[in-house]
């Protein structure tokens, strides 16, 4: 009997903090601050430009640091299953490496993350890692933010 009640709140816990994290991650304007492209690369940090992403509650979007763009997405468990993203086209050669990054190499399937009280870090299955912090100032986001 006692293992059944123990075993049930350990579920109920469990459900409780994923449901915590996933609201953490729709709720935010995320400030993408550096990626790391190969396992053995040291991470680049983003100075120049100002990439975000924001997660809502089917669609994802955000900036490059030059384009838009938007897509679905879906979460399970510890991942987070991104469609294919529309985007702007504008040319931006000087930080053409963060937009491929971010388009062709994490916005295209299935990645796994964790999120904290202010980062989330995306890993993809090549080995990518895609590290945010927690916008500070909500108003540079593009959208309000109601908490449902």
């Amino acid at each position: 009997m006692r293992l059944s009640i123990l075993i049930l709140l350990t579920l109920i816990l469990f459900s409780a903090s994923k449901n915590d994290d996933t609201k953490s991650l729709r709720f935010t304007c995320w400030d993408l601050i550096s990626i790391k492209i190969h396992p053995d690369s040291v991470a680049r940090l983003i100075t120049k430009s100002k990439p975000f992403l924001i997660i809502r509650d089917s669609v994802f979007y955000g900036n490059s640091g030059c384009n838009d763009f938007v897509g679905g997405y879906s979460v399970r468990n510890d991942s987070i299953v991104f469609g294919w993203p529309e985007a702007t086209k504008i040319s931006c050669p000087e930080i053409q490496w963060i937009e491929d990054a971010l388009i062709h190499k994490l916005m295209n399937g299935k990645v796994k993350y964790t999120v904290s009280a202010d980062s989330l870090t995306l890993f993809t299955r090549n080995s990518c890692v895609f590290k945010f912090y927690k916008k500070l100032d909500k108003s540079k986001c593009f959208c309000k933010f109601s908490e449902e």
